[in-house]
């Protein structure tokens, strides 16, 4: 299915799928949901940030600035009408392709006009749009997916589905977890 707002352009574009990775993924109630991958990098200067933010929301992505490998996702704050309980992802959606790997986005908006400079301004490292997103909980897992856009594929790394418009942009990211549901619901019910 095409994105439900054509003036909506998300920034996090898929450029190719690296080898599938592992995530630790961690729920809880001062930080909802995280997942850093068995490569996370720890350097500020190895990183750049996506983020989705307004004052009522934050949603950080961490992207490895030499190869655009998805290092980390942290939903560090959400309103709580943002927050919906469901009974099965399955409810939720559902893509058309099932591809297999790691996200690797396009690295032009945070690299362009930077050709040739050895220190890099950190505010250039860090991209914030104002994306708002759901945080759904359901029995057999949880899902972060922004307003207005319907998967139309994913990409999966072990039990994470990374989810994407047509227009390869990221779109959101679900966690297929009976573990990990059952955290979140005990902390957010």
């Amino acid at each position: 299915m095409p994105c439900l707002c054509d003036e909506l352009v998300i920034m996090l574009t898929l450029a190719q799928i690296g080898e599938k990775q592992r995530f630790s993924i961690r729920v809880g109630e001062y930080l909802p949901l995280t997942l850093e991958s068995e490569s996370r990098v720890l350097s500020l200067d190895e990183i750049y940030y996506w983020r989705s933010t307004n004052s009522d929301y934050l949603l950080e992505i961490k992207i490895i600035a030499c190869t655009g490998a998805l290092s980390e996702i942290e939903l560090v704050l959400l309103p709580q009408q943002r927050f919906v309980n469901l009974h099965s992802l399955d409810q939720l959606f559902a893509v058309n392709e099932e591809k297999v790997g790691l996200p690797h986005f396009q690295l032009f908006p945070w690299n362009h006009g930077l050709e040739g400079k050895e220190v890099i301004d950190p505010l250039r490292r860090r991209y914030d749009e104002q994306r708002p997103f759901n945080y759904f909980i359901a029995n057999d897992g949880v899902v972060l997916l922004f307003d207005g856009y319907r998967p139309e594929y994913s990409i999966t790394s072990y039990q994470i589905q990374f989810l994407f418009t047509h227009a390869h942009e990221l779109c959101g990211v679900a966690v297929k977890d009976k573990q990990i549901a059952e955290e979140a619901n005990k902390v957010f019910k």
